[in-house]
């Protein structure tokens, strides 16, 4: 007569104990979902019908970003509103870097020819310099460490260097046939390149030799 109720307390028990658990699990889960929409939020409403190729934060609140419009865009309120900066020559920006809210470069494809180029500005974008054109390729990265050191590659994978601010750029070094990601260095020597097929470069000597490693996964960044 024992074994029932004894049988049948377990199983209410295991039952309630597992009740109990989804009771929290829906907590946690509803937490998350909280948590996310909280942080998460549509910072530009109104769709502005381009891709976004990249977006650069030059200060807390001064933001730039390219678009497949050829256009590039300027926020100076971290996001919330934005203008559309005008340029001597309509380009994809997929490469934009700035090293302050004034002084920038932009480089991508041309948006009415094959060419890529870079351009660069010293007041925020209000003006453009046109500084470098090549004849094919597209420009997925631009990289400086100071006012006067930089580095621009993309499609092709060639590198180029410049050494005075971008007035005049050389090609440095040509590392596989494919294509370049992102570059970044930590100081003028020491740097690091994102590249398909599983692979990513480094240098420490500013770019005048690059290693090539096979890695696990396919870096669109780094």
């Amino acid at each position: 007569m024992d074994a029932n109720p004894k049988t049948n307390g377990i199983t209410l028990h295991v039952k309630t104990q597992c009740k109990h658990r989804t009771i929290l699990l829906l907590i946690a889960i509803s937490s998350l979902t909280a948590i996310s929409d909280a942080q998460w939020y549509w910072q530009n409403p109104l769709p502005q019908g381009n891709t976004l190729y990249n977006v650069t934060f030059a200060d807390q609140n001064t933001v730039y970003a390219g678009s497949s419009g050829g256009t590039i865009l300027k926020s100076t309120d971290a996001g919330i509103s934005w203008q559309v900066l005008t340029s001597p020559i309509r380009i994809y920006s997929e490469a934009i870097f700035f090293l302050d809210r004034n002084r920038g470069w932009a480089g991508g494809q041309n948006a009415n020819t094959t060419s890529s180029e870079i351009l660069a500005t010293t007041n925020g974008g209000i003006t453009w310099t046109p500084q470098l054109s090549v004849a094919s390729g597209d420009f997925k990265t631009i990289f400086f460490v100071n006012e006067r050191k930089g580095w621009a590659s993309g499609q092709g994978s060639t590198i180029y260097h410049t050494t005075d601010g971008g007035n005049t750029w050389n090609v440095q070094a040509q590392i596989i046939a494919s294509a370049i990601n992102r570059i970044t260095f930590v100081d003028s020597l020491h740097g690091w390149g994102a590249a398909p097929l599983y692979r990513r470069i480094h240098t420490s000597n500013g770019g005048m030799t690059w290693l090539v490693d096979t890695i696990e996964t396919d870096l669109t960044d780094i």
